[in-house]
């Protein structure tokens, strides 16, 4: 609900259309949260890019690669609670991982680990491009990060795909949990996001629609709601779905120490 003064709601509902067509987008939505805690949502453009259906208020999206600030606070988490270490190295959990036994938690968390990025191999994109509907499996996605690095871990900064989709199955393994068990336990079910939800799984909402990525593909490759292949294969690097209010719950949350505590804040940034 809507709660904010309706001249700068519709001042930014603005904007919103004027992105629409200056990044040439099927659809935009936005979310505001105010510190006297009123709100807005807007949402602008069409569900496809033929312009005929405008899309919904209520649609979800799915937000890739911020779904990394998601699995980042899981990880803080279990620093929080004693169960990880920063400073631990992965040769504990994956020691065929090439140079395991000297990247660190803390290099997959600020991308220096060296690691290659998922997705700039050709076969990988190719594969989840032709079959849309595959389901990725942990070895599968162990056996595309072992077999070069970019860099000595912790000489350099690269922004990679592939430290997050680790830090995903290492929480995994010390939490004794999937992701999305971590994601609901610690995110979503605290902070009552009942617009967040974790792909792959079966049909998590009718309001999903569908996204067109023109980064992987010379052209707009079209993500229908029950596309599984890149998200099986993102995990908790870029598998969330989620409403754009939802997500301003989470980092208004976030950043007011009520996830985590304001040190563990602090260390992120």
């Amino acid at each position: 609900v809507n709660t904010m003064d309706d001249t700068l709601g519709n001042d930014l509902q603005n904007i919103l259309d004027t992105a629409v067509a200056e990044y040439e987008l099927p659809a935009i939505q936005a979310a505001v949260i105010m510190d006297n805690n009123s709100r807005w949502t807007g949402i602008s453009g069409t569900t496809n890019y033929s312009r005929k259906t405008p899309a919904p208020l209520n649609s979800i999206f799915r937000i890739a690669s911020a779904t990394k600030l998601y699995t980042a606070v899981l990880a803080m988490k279990l620093c929080e609670s004693g169960l990880l270490d920063l400073e631990q190295t992965i040769d504990i959990w994956y020691p065929e991982i090439i140079n395991s036994d000297a990247i660190t938690v803390r290099m997959l968390l600020n991308h220096t680990s060296g690691l290659p990025d998922t997705f700039e191999k050709f076969s990988t994109l190719l594969i989840s491009g032709l079959f849309a509907n595959r389901i990725w499996k942990d070895e599968e996605l162990i056996d595309r990060h072992n077999e070069m690095v970019y860099f000595e871990p912790g000489s350099e900064w690269k922004y990679s795909n592939a430290n997050y989709i680790l830090l995903g199955l290492i929480i995994e393994k010390i939490s004794d949990l999937s992701l999305e068990q971590n994601f609901q336990q610690h995110i979503f079910e605290p902070l009552k996001l009942e617009e967040t939800f974790y792909r792959p799984n079966e049909n998590p909402t009718p309001f999903l629609l569908s996204g067109f990525d023109r980064s992987l593909m010379p052209f707009p490759n079209r993500h229908k709601p029950d596309q599984t292949s890149w998200s099986s294969l993102a995990v908790g690097s870029g598998a969330i779905l989620a409403s754009a209010m939802d997500m301003a719950i989470f980092m208004y949350a976030l950043f007011n120490g009520d996830i985590l505590e304001m040190h563990t804040v602090s260390q992120m940034m």
